[in-house]
């Protein structure tokens, strides 16, 4: 009787890299064609970042780092806690003062030539 009843027969589909993030994703977790679009994870932090944009609070900050807003706030409890915005492959990204730095050292090809890379001091700014 058990020869009767069909297999489940699971066909494993391949992982595609999200062009955003970089983490490899099942074609589902995308919002669109996977060649394109931004995972669903990416698109969060992208809705976050422009609602942050709109006058809430952050989420926390969206590098490396993950550090949630209170831990960011617990850090600097005598002063305002300093988000940066820099728009990534499309979308939005919320970024904490050392990620930021971070980042802007990685891209100096955006911000090299500029005024705002020049007040920075980042290497190879006009």
């Amino acid at each position: 009787m058990a020869a009767d009843i069909p297999r489940r027969v699971t066909v494993s589909q391949p992982r595609v890299r999200c062009r955003f993030c970089g983490k490899g994703r099942h074609p589902r977790e995308f919002i669109g064609d996977p060649r394109v679009a931004p995972c669903w994870e990416c698109y969060q932090w992208h809705i976050a970042a422009l609602t942050v944009l709109a006058g809430q609070l952050p989420p926390g900050c969206q590098g490396p780092c993950q550090r949630t807003w209170d831990q960011l706030r617990e850090e600097t409890p005598e002063e305002n806690v300093r988000m940066f915005v820099h728009p990534k492959d499309g979308i939005y990204q919320l970024l904490c003062q050392e990620c930021s730095d971070a980042y802007e050292r990685k891209r100096l090809d955006l911000y090299a030539g500029t005024p705002y890379g020049w007040r920075k001091k980042l290497a190879g700014a006009k």
